[in-house]
């Protein structure tokens, strides 16, 4: 295989990655509506430390420690946009956001 060879696969499985990405970002938004309804907390220790469990084990030893991080990465980037649409949805994000659509530039 040439260079340019490889790295059309790598374009291609990172235009995987990034799609993948978004489709899990939106799953974690619908469980952070779950949470809001249910009255749960944004985050669970527990599940995420047996997602990183089960990850690391699946990824094997050559590559637990980059895909332990990774997943640690995905689980604070859901926990944070779950945590931005609580408040945008609070009479304050509202407010503020009402206040800035209102603000001449």
């Amino acid at each position: 295989m040439t260079i340019e060879e490889l790295r059309t696969e790598i374009d291609r499985i990172d235009n995987e990655i990034v799609r993948l990405y978004g489709e899990r970002m939106e799953t974690a938004r619908k469980i952070g509506e779950y949470k809001r309804e249910h009255h749960l907390p944004v985050l669970d220790s527990e599940r995420e430390r047996e997602l990183l469990n089960r990850v690391g084990e699946k990824a094997g030893e050559a590559h637990e420690h980059g895909v332990r991080a990774l997943f640690g990465f995905l689980m604070a980037q859901s926990r944070t946009n779950q945590m931005l649409a609580e408040r945008e949805e609070s009479n304050l994000g509202r407010m503020i956001r009402k206040s800035l659509e209102e603000t001449p530039q």
